[in-house]
């Protein structure tokens, strides 16, 4: 049988991700933890974090199909065909009957000077 006291010593700490803390809220300010500067730690960490995106991320070609311009601007297919007939977005096609190809920077401006 456990005594009061034994109980109120368990109930005095908080286990957070496997570390006992006491009651006494811990607080993180610009980088400082317990007394330790992790600034230098987080900004390595961050540097080799977009490093490795770097490496990793294929580079986005800015063209985009009608498919794509619409999941791009967050609508539907047949709304992006209407602008295109309404000659009211920027695109491009080789000729009379051919793919459609929209490109991205071209939306971006288009939707800032909307």
């Amino acid at each position: 049988m456990r005594s009061e006291g034994s109980q109120c010593r368990r109930d005095s700490h908080v286990v957070t991700a496997g570390i006992r803390v006491d009651e006494r809220p811990v607080a993180v300010r610009d980088g400082d933890l317990l007394g330790i500067d992790l600034s230098a730690f987080i900004d390595r960490l961050a540097q080799r974090i977009i490093e490795r995106l770097e490496d990793v991320a294929p580079t986005a070609s800015p063209w985009l199909d009608i498919a794509g311009a619409a999941e791009y601007l967050s609508c539907s297919p047949e709304r992006i065909r209407k602008l295109i007939s309404r000659l009211e977005i920027p695109y491009h096609q080789a000729g009379r009957g051919a793919r459609i190809f929209l490109n991205r920077h071209e939306l971006d401006e288009w939707l800032t000077n909307q």
